[in-house]
């Protein structure tokens, strides 16, 4: 879902840094959506050590069917809040995720 959503990210590493997913999960994942036929590794030329990761055909059900699922989360979990007040939340979520960053990289 994450690729699905955001095409602009392409690598395991992008998975990784944006959603705060331990690189061995990720990996690991990754393998098994390769291995069932949902994503496919292409090497990045230049650069030996890249690898983009491409949706391939068999996630396209599976991405459609999540997105539709997220909508109906979304408006469900929104409803009967005004969007005014959508706005304050989702501006105090990206305070606080500001904030966990923050904390992180005091690790």
């Amino acid at each position: 879902m994450f690729l699905g959503n955001n095409p602009q990210y392409k690598h395991a590493k992008d998975i990784v840094e944006i959603r705060k997913i331990k690189a061995n999960l990720v990996s690991i994942h990754v393998d098994q959506l390769v291995d069932q036929g949902y994503l496919s590794r292409i090497d990045v030329p230049g650069d030996r050590r890249k690898v983009e990761l491409v949706l391939n055909k068999k996630a396209n059900d599976v991405i459609k069917k999540g997105k539709v699922f997220q909508n109906h989360f979304f408006s469900s979990l929104f409803s009967d809040i005004d969007e005014k007040h959508q706005k304050i939340f989702k501006e105090t979520l990206e305070l606080m995720e500001k904030n966990i960053d923050c904390l992180l990289e005091e690790k």
